[in-house]
């Protein structure tokens, strides 16, 4: 089985709001998402997913990650959605994975700062 556990952003400021890195989900099959929150944030955060098609996955972009052409079309996964208000953990566990990328979304305000990791497993 094919496995990998990265964290995508460290200490990232949300106080304006934060999109986080994409993740692509190639022959991943579940996958969990930890967002940890610190600070005195006051918002929702959430996981949006692409279905864009995958390119040349051997090209960096410029964020460093492949592939070379990121995805630009992106939806809410349903029931992804929690009030944040306080420090602390937020974590997401997907089976089943139908989409090609997945990101976490924060919309708020507050001093806070994210740091997100991405567990996934797959053949």
């Amino acid at each position: 089985m094919r496995s990998f556990n990265k964290q995508i952003d460290t200490n990232a400021d949300i106080s304006a709001g934060y999109t986080s890195p994409y993740t692509p989900l190639k022959n991943i099959y579940m996958y969990s998402i930890m967002a940890i929150i610190s600070g005195s944030p006051t918002g929702s955060i959430k996981l949006q997913a692409s279905n864009d098609p995958e390119t040349n996955d051997t090209q960096l972009n410029s964020t460093g990650l492949p592939p070379a052409v990121g995805p630009s079309n992106w939806a809410d996964i349903a029931d992804s959605t929690f009030p944040i208000s306080a420090s602390g953990n937020t974590m997401w566990n997907v089976r089943e994975v139908g989409y090609n990328y997945v990101r976490v979304v924060y919309t708020g305000t507050g001093a806070a700062n994210i740091t997100v990791i991405v567990n996934g497993k797959g053949v």
